[in-house]
Order: structure tokens, then sequence, then C-alpha cells
């Protein structure tokens, strides 16, 4: 009975765990791109924003949104206040005190005079901006949008 009871708990937890998105660094990406050419999503967040977390739960957590990053794409989750220096594209960004953002953040978002979070960017495989969009995204609309970016 003992033996039953914590199959039971172990099926449980087991089948009720999500699988998780692996999320990859900017510094990753020039290695990444020479092995297979991918577009690039780039969810801009911060660790005080509601809908930042909603998103990450919800969105990202779905596992067909979670099929279509990974099969198409290269998923980058960039804390919009990291503070340590991220190089990329052949030039260092920094976190600039005086905004409490960080550059890289800065240079991805759709409207650089407002800040606003959560934002997600597609980047295409030579490192332009196809796609901006700030706010909470839902899953049939990142749906959509992954769909017709993944041409």
């Amino acid at each position: 009975m003992k033996r039953l009871v914590v199959t039971w708990i172990m099926l449980l937890v087991i089948g009720s765990a999500k699988t998780q998105l692996r999320a990859f660094s900017f510094a990753q990406l020039d290695s990444l791109q020479k092995i297979a050419q991918r577009k690039v999503l780039v969810f801009v967040y911060t660790d005080w924003c509601n809908y930042c977390q909603a998103m990450e739960r919800q969105v990202f957590g779905e596992a067909s949104i979670q099929q279509q990053l990974k099969q198409n794409y290269y998923w980058i989750a960039l804390n919009a206040e990291e503070q340590s220096p991220i190089s990329y594209g052949g030039h260092t960004f920094v976190f600039k005190a005086s905004k409490g953002v960080h550059e890289l953040a800065i240079a991805l978002m759709p409207n650089q005079k407002k800040l606003a979070f959560p934002f997600l960017a597609i980047l295409d495989q030579q490192n332009q901006i196809s796609f901006q969009r700030e706010g909470f995204m839902g899953v049939a609309e990142l749906k959509k949008v992954l769909a017709y970016f993944r041409r």
C-alpha cells in the first residue's frame, strides 16, 4: 500500500512538471548561428513587472509556444535591469545607471524614449530587428507572430 501511494505521488509530480524552455544568452548567439541559422526571439522583462511574470508563466510555459521556439528560434530572456556587460554584434552593452536599464534593452525597445515592459523583439539571422512589440502578448497572438516570422 505504501509503495502504491509513493508511486502515485511520483507519477503525479512527474506528470504535472512543465517542460522548462531553455533560454540562450547573447554571448552564445554567434556560435549558435554558425551551427544553424535561426531567428532570435528576445523577451525583455524586469523582476518587478507583473505582466512580465504572467507572460513568462502563461505564454512561454505553453507547450505549443515552447515547441515553436525550440524548432525555429533561439530564445533569449533579457532582464532589462541586468547590470553585467553584454557583448553582442561586436559591441559591448552596459547597464545605464542614470536610466536604471541596460543599454541592450534600450537598443531593442520599440520606443526608446518610453520604458515599457515586457516587450518582444525578433532578430533575423543578420541581427537586424524584424519585429518589436511592447506589452503582454497572449498565446494565440504570439503563435501567429512566430508562424509569420518563421519563414
